[in-house]
């Protein structure tokens, strides 16, 4: 349930509009130093690309956010500006690493070994894509990153973030760049972001390696490297009044194949989607 309340204030903040920019029912901006709250109700779904995981379903998605001089909330997200100007921004950020709750987090699905007393004769590194019978994800720690994003606001939006894990699960990093662009017709807002995620080996081996036993008592060891990760989204929200919106949003992920060649994997990219009326408070 936990795991479920991360994935759904995660995505609220992707269907909603950009810092600083989400008009109210007048299309004006929100103040600085005020707090809002906002309830999603659609149909919507996180496609897992793990074996043997569900779905996860997109119905109700909470949203909290506070803008203050310097400091800011936007669900799970937090930020301190450190330097601001009218067309780019220096921050300290904090975020949610998205990773970890793909797995199960109740329980590990361990691989039954045939016996067990005798000792392992011999151990093999795959590194490559080959033909290797199915394994299923374990339990995976949560991570919470945190750094700094360097922002620019201009014709488009550019943002590049240096991330480190601060609560010590996996010790690796990410870097994120991404190019966006809003556009506002009547009251219709639309926006389009592209962009990649760079994750450091350290990050990828503790989510995504692999290991298990077979009838001759070789035991393979999968070793995901480095990756980048490209993805695309796509949102769009029109304004019915008194506060509210129809939103809508879509977003995809294309693994790296060190990532999805992964025996734990059975898909090659992360699906996200979400259609449905927001009401601000």
């Amino acid at each position: 349930m936990f795991r479920l309340l991360l994935i759904l204030l995660l995505f609220s903040s992707a269907v909603s509009a950009n810092k600083n920019t989400l008009p109210d029912s007048n299309g004006t901006l929100v103040p600085v130093g005020s707090w809002y709250l906002g309830l999603s109700v659609g149909v919507g779904a996180l496609k897992n690309p793990l074996r043997g995981q569900d779905n996860i379903p997109l119905y109700v998605l909470p949203e909290f956010r506070y803008y203050g001089e310097r400091f800011s909330v936007e669900n799970l997200d937090v930020s301190f500006t450190l330097y601001d100007a009218p067309a780019y921004s220096l921050e300290l950020v904090g975020q949610q690493n998205m990773d970890g709750l793909l797995f199960p987090g109740d329980n590990r699905r361990l691989m039954a070994s045939f016996t067990g007393m005798i000792p392992i004769r011999s151990r093999d590194v795959v590194e490559t894509a080959v033909e290797l019978p199915p394994l299923y994800p374990e339990h995976k720690s949560m991570s919470y990153m945190a750094g700094v994003a360097a922002r620019y606001f201009g014709w488009f939006d550019a943002q590049v973030l240096a991330l480190t894990d601060v609560s010590k699960v996996h010790h690796g990093y990410e870097i994120n760049l991404s190019l966006g662009k809003q556009y506002n017709w009547k009251n219709i807002n639309f926006e389009a972001q592209f962009g990649a995620t760079y994750k450091s080996s350290k990050l990828t081996e503790y989510y995504y390696n692999g290991e298990y036993q077979e009838l001759f008592y070789q035991v393979y060891n999968y070793r995901a490297d480095s990756a980048i990760n490209p993805y695309i989204q796509l949102s769009a929200a029109y304004d019915l009044g008194n506060n509210y919106f129809v939103s809508g949003n879509v977003r995809n992920i294309w693994l790296d194949d060190t990532i999805h060649h992964s025996p734990i994997f059975e898909d090659t990219h992360l699906l996200t989607y979400f259609i449905g009326i927001k009401k601000l408070f």
